[in-house]
C-alpha cells in the first residue's frame, strides 16, 4: 500500500468529490496528513457543522503527523533555499521526513523541491 501525505486542498476536495474519482484514487493508499493541515481545514472560520463533522471523522481515520523538530529543521531549510510559503514548507518537509508522496492539486507550489515525490490526482 502506497503511503501518501495529503495536502490540505486534497482533504477539502474529498468533501466535494461528487464523481468519486478522488476517493477512488485514495482508496488503496495509506493516508497521512500534517498537523498543519488539521489546523488549516478544521480552523476555517466559516466551516458549517456538517463539514466540521465530516472533516473531524476524516482526520480520525488517517494518520496525523506532528510538526516535530526534524520537520521544523527541514521546513526551515526549504524556506531558506526556495521561494515557498510557510505552510507549504511545513507540509513538504513532513512528506520528505516521513518518506511520503505528497498528493496535492497545487503541484507547482512544490515542484522545485528536490527529492519530493509529488502527485496530482486530478491529472
Amino acid at each position: 500500500m502506497k503511503k501518501v501525505l495529503l495536502d490540505s486542498n486534497i482533504i477539502i476536495y474529498t468533501a466535494t468529490d461528487e464523481s468519486g474519482n478522488l476517493i477512488t484514487y485514495l482508496s488503496d493508499k495509506d493516508l497521512h496528513a500534517s498537523a498543519l493541515s488539521y489546523v488549516e481545514v478544521l480552523g476555517f472560520q466559516r466551516l458549517n457543522e456538517e463539514d466540521k463533522s465530516y472533516f473531524e471523522e476524516f482526520f480520525e481515520n488517517i494518520v496525523v503527523l506532528p510538526i516535530d523538530e526534524k520537520v521544523i529543521r527541514k521546513a526551515t531549510q526549504l524556506k531558506q533555499n526556495q521561494r515557498i510559503a510557510l505552510a507549504d514548507s511545513i507540509i513538504a518537509a513532513t512528506a520528505l521526513e516521513h518518506n511520503l508522496t505528497l498528493v496535492s492539486r497545487n503541484v507547482k507550489d512544490f515542484d522545485k523541491i528536490e527529492n519530493l515525490a509529488l502527485k496530482n490526482p486530478f491529472e
